[in-house]
């Protein structure tokens, strides 16, 4: 594991614990597509993401029946805003269901199916109606 503190320019909330595989995923993430796609639909710059967290040894939703969980070997992050350069914060729980940010986020959401094994956001489910859970099981779930 190692600790993720920015991605260069961009910083975070918070560090966070990760994988390699999640932490250079994730790193290529935002260089190659987040911050691209950010000044693309916003013509502002991507200065910080906020996270929710990435290593949480538990099992899938705090259920003891289930399997565990991606975060549980820090092979997931939940990001659940953006901050722009123009000052302009922007959440998931909110942002996906306004005009104006909502094609941007899914945009995001889509581009980083090319980098995780799994993408889920507010679609999905209620559980991620406030974050995209980026994670490396699996491959081509996108939601």
């Amino acid at each position: 594991m190692v600790r993720v503190r920015d991605f260069g320019p961009v910083s975070l909330n918070s560090s966070f614990l990760a994988s390699c595989p999640l932490a250079l995923s994730s790193a290529l993430f935002v260089s190659q597509q987040a911050r691209p796609l950010t000044r693309t639909w916003t013509g502002s710059e991507l200065v910080r993401i906020e996270h929710l967290g990435s290593y949480a040894c538990r099992n899938i939703y705090h259920r003891p029946d289930a399997r565990r969980s991606e975060h549980a070997t820090a092979e997931a992050l939940d990001i659940s805003a953006f901050r722009l350069a123009n000052g302009e914060r922007v959440t998931i729980l909110h942002g996906w269901r306004s005009t104006k940010t909502q094609p941007w986020l899914q945009a995001l959401l889509t581009a980083s199916c090319g980098y995780y094994g799994n993408g889920l956001g507010p679609e999905y489910n209620a559980a991620h109606a406030n974050h995209f859970h980026l994670g490396m099981r699996g491959f081509g779930l996108c939601r």
